[in-house]
């Protein structure tokens, strides 16, 4: 008999620019961090929902449009009805002000829909545009604020998707999803060495240059049929692109990205093999635009 999974919802919501869907784009639909920042998507219309997969159980983002906050805070505030968990970005260099009186919504609305379990994380984002110093000193603010407010927060987050921040980042978001789900994951060693040699592949290649399928295989004395499977599956996280029916790859900006701050010669973490592991597992089911 096949256990079904869980299913959660999960809502990003905050003002206008703030990069909630630029996030999303990044770390679930696996886009080239440098190619939004070069170029900024255009702002979200209405509601997107966006499901996938992830270790057998279901995850839907709601993506509410930041432009349409009034009609989510009003007429349209059962959209946060059945949530489980809630996460408000913001952009690093929001008012404190702005940043409560935004909070102050979303507190009246889970005080009317009876929402008291509810997880709730605050992204300050984009810390990429400021200082570590003023970044520091916003997040340790707010937190001080946030004592005196009648609503428990899970946790206060730096983060953004430029390369210097993008693994921790990428990391803090998957950990919430595993909380989430409850997933206390436990890696045998046939996922240890399939996680590690992912990686290696990732952490021992250059942009921009192409690498044979050959080598791989005789690096890690692996079959042809292994190696392919690596090559689809790292091809599938948008970390390379293969050509020449799998025979030739090079590795993608987004891989430079993911690797940059990684702990490149420590892959024993146990941390960062569980968080490689779980994104090997999320698969996008259905790609939705709600309006309402």
């Amino acid at each position: 008999m096949v256990l079904m999974g869980l299913y959660k919802k999960i809502i990003l919501v905050g003002p206008p620019n703030s990069g909630k869907t630029s996030m999303k784009k990044v770390f679930f639909d696996n886009l080239d961090p440098s190619n939004i920042l070069k170029n900024p998507l255009t702002p979200t219309m209405g509601c997107e929902i966006h499901t996938f997969n992830i270790m057998k159980n279901k995850i839907s983002f709601f993506d509410l449009a930041g432009q349409e906050n009034k009609r989510w805070m009003t007429e349209d505030k059962n959209i946060f009805k059945k949530s489980n968990l809630i996460i408000c970005i913001f952009e690093i260099q929001k008012s404190l002000e702005e940043i409560i009186q935004f909070l102050e919504g979303i507190r009246q609305i889970l005080k009317k829909y009876h929402l008291k379990e509810i997880s709730i994380y605050i992204f300050l984002n984009k810390i990429d545009l400021r200082s570590k110093s003023y970044s520091d000193l916003k997040k340790n603010s707010l937190i001080k604020n946030l004592k005196q407010f009648p609503l428990k927060f899970s946790d206060v987050e730096l983060t953004s998707i430029e390369a210097e921040y993008f693994y921790k980042t990428y990391k803090k978001i998957i950990e919430i999803i595993n909380n989430l789900l409850n997933e206390k994951k436990i890696l045998d060693k046939f996922e240890i060495v399939n996680i590690k040699t992912c990686l290696s592949i990732i952490l021992d290649s250059e942009v921009p240059k192409t690498y044979k399928k050959d080598s791989i295989a005789k690096k890690f004395k692996l079959t042809n049929e292994e190696v392919v499977h690596y090559l689809k599956m790292l091809e599938q996280l948008g970390f390379l692109k293969t050509s020449d029916n799998f025979q030739t790859f090079k590795i993608t900006n987004r891989a430079n990205y993911f690797r940059k701050p990684f702990p490149i010669r420590d892959l024993n973490t146990n941390k960062d093999l569980i968080f490689f592991n779980t994104i090997t597992t999320i698969f996008p089911e259905k790609i939705g635009n709600l309006q309402i």
